[in-house]
């Protein structure tokens, strides 16, 4: 009975850890500055963040819970080692960290605001399959029926109306390039 009534929370976590990877992976990179460091950090802050993962509030923040875990983590992993390659103080962590969320809030800020462009670049039966089957529960094979279609010619509309989007937002973020 407890593993059915953890698997929704189990798969939460999942999700939010799968979103949120690489942002925190390159907050970590940066605090540590190898990537087996870096590694070994994020797979404890992983571990603590399961262990403590009732305590999440939902809809909060994950990926600055996370990262506050991480920078826990780098810390534990200085004291572990008692010197890195390069010795900061905490406060110069602190501030390293600061830097990097400002950084990667402006880069996601302008990834977001290149989609919505993006989107709108669209033709509308696009976007209405994008929005369609980007609800929350809802399947791409419940919308290929209420669509009167296989549900094998939705997935191959939906990946090419992702490619057209990727190419877009590269080309948006990286004026001249391929473009």
């Amino acid at each position: 009975m407890k593993e059915q009534s953890e698997s929704p929370r189990l798969d939460e976590f999942v999700l939010l850890y799968s979103t949120h990877h690489p942002g925190v992976y390159s907050y970590v990179l940066t605090l540590v500055g190898q990537e087996a460091d870096a590694e070994e950090v994020l797979q404890e802050s992983i571990t603590r963040a399961w262990e403590s993962f009732g305590s999440f509030e939902p809809n909060s923040d994950f990926r600055a819970w996370l990262k506050k875990i991480a920078f826990h983590q780098v810390l534990a992993l200085r004291k572990r080692r008692k010197r890195l390659p390069l010795s900061l103080s905490t406060q110069a962590l602190q501030e390293i960290a600061e830097l990097h969320e400002s950084h990667y809030s402006t880069l996601e800020s302008e990834g977001l605001s290149a989609l919505r462009e993006c989107l709108r670049a669209l033709r509308t039966d696009d976007r209405q399959t994008i929005s369609a089957c980007y609800q929350p529960g809802v399947k791409t094979a419940d919308v290929a029926s209420e669509l009167g279609r296989p549900a094998s010619t939705v997935y191959k509309h939906l990946s090419r109306i992702r490619s057209r989007l990727l190419n877009c937002i590269n080309g948006k973020l990286s004026p001249g390039v391929g473009s």
